[in-house]
């Protein structure tokens, strides 16, 4: 198919760009990687900067004729990182994914992750009493607010962060963001990026909260008890910082059920820019159900010690997935692996 004098295609797998590589039919020249990409800029990140005969990253000779490749290189990290079955960013996105010269479609403004479609309440139905059971389907990139000014610390602890994502980027085999060796992403975090698939389970005394992504789950006690206090401190009884923290629920109405959450492990990155925390950070999630299918959430972080206020990382709709089930979205060492060695430090070497 040709759109625009240039052909669009999908890969079959992550697996299948490696073998290219490794039979000469891809080849890698001065490394694009991600260092141009907006904070959210989804045509920078697929478009413009891919575009020419030479995009500083892949050409795909064999199949497109020494035309260049747009979005190789964030849709095949997102192949090895997700295991999708094949490389549908459409559907992933919200965005065509073709060669230069074809704009992509995308909801939102430039810069910016699309927000959810607008949703029909009447059609809906009411939202149930206390009740957000369920599998509820966000976006893999949701639109975050700006961080507030750091302190000193939080700026120091900032610039050892090295994503390849954001207002200075650097690139994939630069990158100590932990995302890259499949480790967990940590909370906040896993309710601020990957939001494709949340679920939550109600039972006596908690709340259990699952994420497609990684299969990982939370505990959100509901049985009155109260936040453990000087986590990670001196005292031989201090409970130890975890990577998903110490949560606690309740509800606040018929419709809002309120999460606070403690002790978060320091290492795992805020977000994908690589925003601090601190193992004092107190973060507050409110889910609203709005009505039957849509379930708002709000996530405020207030730590002290890194921002020089609190701050609202983000507000968003989920839509509730009838289906009630998860995909496979897994993070896979080994095909990470292959994925550094064959794109990411090759590319990164020749920048």
């Amino acid at each position: 198919m040709r759109k625009g004098g240039r052909r669009s295609f999908r890969l079959a797998s992550f697996r299948e760009l490696a073998a290219k590589v490794s039979e000469g039919s891809v080849s890698v020249r001065r490394g694009l990687e991600l260092r141009r990409m907006s904070e959210r800029g989804f045509p920078e990140r697929f478009g413009r900067v891919a575009c020419g005969r030479e995009m500083g990253g892949f050409r795909w000779d064999s199949l497109a004729g020494g035309d260049t490749i747009s979005a190789i290189i964030y849709a095949t990290l997102l192949e090895a990182l997700m295991r999708t079955r094949a490389m549908r960013v459409l559907a992933i996105f919200g965005a065509a994914v073709t060669f230069c010269g074809v704009a992509l479609a995308q909801n939102g403004q430039p810069g910016q992750a699309p927000n959810m479609p607008a949703h029909d309440k009447a059609a809906s139905g009411p939202a149930p009493v206390k009740d957000i059971n369920g599998v509820w389907a966000g976006s893999p990139l949701p639109r975050l607010m700006p961080a507030p000014p750091m302190t000193p610390a939080g700026q120091a602890a900032f610039q050892l962060n090295k994503s390849f994502q954001g207002q200075h980027p650097v690139a994939v085999s630069d990158s100590n963001d932990a995302m890259l060796h499949c480790d967990p992403l940590g909370f906040p975090r896993d309710v601020l990026f990957e939001t494709r698939g949340i679920k939550f389970v109600q039972i006596p005394k908690e709340t259990l909260q699952l994420f497609q992504y990684q299969r990982v789950w939370r505990e959100i006690w509901t049985d009155g008890r109260a936040l453990p206090s000087g986590v990670g401190g001196d005292a031989p009884d201090a409970p130890d910082p975890r990577y998903y923290g110490y949560s606690v629920g309740h509800w606040d109405g018929d419709t809002t059920f309120v999460v606070n959450t403690v002790g978060m492990d320091e290492r795992p990155w805020v977000d994908e820019f690589g925003h601090p925390k601190s193992v004092d950070a107190k973060v507050e999630e409110r889910y609203h159900r709005l009505d039957h299918d849509s379930l708002e959430y709000t996530v405020t972080i207030d730590d002290p010690k890194m921002y020089t206020k609190p701050f609202q990382a983000i507000t968003f709709d989920l839509k509730w997935n009838p289906k009630e089930e998860f995909e496979e979205q897994l993070c896979i060492p080994t095909d990470m692996e292959t994925y550094m060695k064959t794109i990411a430090n090759p590319a990164g070497a020749h920048k």
